[in-house]
């Protein structure tokens, strides 16, 4: 029997950014959980491309067999960004198949899914994904998330 790890559901729903403007208008978002930076043309659109840039970051992680940082407290000087708790859980599933190291067609095989439907189940853009389907990736997965009022 595998030992089952437990993961915290709010360790992966705020991460902290730092914004920087530079004299041309850019502006650089700073992510120090993830060591790495993006940029936008101004600072009305620096949210979203940040954002987007951070869930990007979920996917490309895994895929150089790299766990997704937790997120770690705000310092002075930066705001938080805030994903979706299905994102946060694709985050967590993404991490628990990297560290057992598996790939979708093996935990497809492990819930009798196609390899395709694995891989729409950790879409991070996919929207409607349920919590029951990542709850049993999870499970299957040796893990159990924890779900506690930020």
């Amino acid at each position: 029997m595998q030992t089952m790890t437990t993961y915290n559901l709010k360790d992966f729903l705020a991460y902290p950014v730092r914004y920087e403007t530079s004299d041309d208008g850019i502006v650089t978002a700073y992510f120090r959980d993830f060591d790495g930076t993006t940029q936008a043309d101004d600072a009305g659109s620096i949210d979203r491309v940040a954002l987007d840039w951070l869930v990007l970051s979920g996917t490309v992680l895994p895929k150089r067999h790299e766990l997704i940082p937790k997120a770690s407290a705000p310092q002075a000087g930066e705001k938080v960004l805030e994903i979706s708790p299905t994102i946060a859980l694709k985050f967590i599933l993404r991490n628990a198949m990297t560290s057992r190291n598996l790939r979708p067609s093996d935990l497809g095989r492990i819930l009798g899914m196609s390899s395709q439907a694995i891989n729409a189940l950790l879409d991070v853009y996919r929207e409607g994904t349920r919590f029951d389907s990542l709850f049993k990736a999870l499970q299957a997965c040796g893990c159990e998330v924890s779900i506690t009022s930020v």
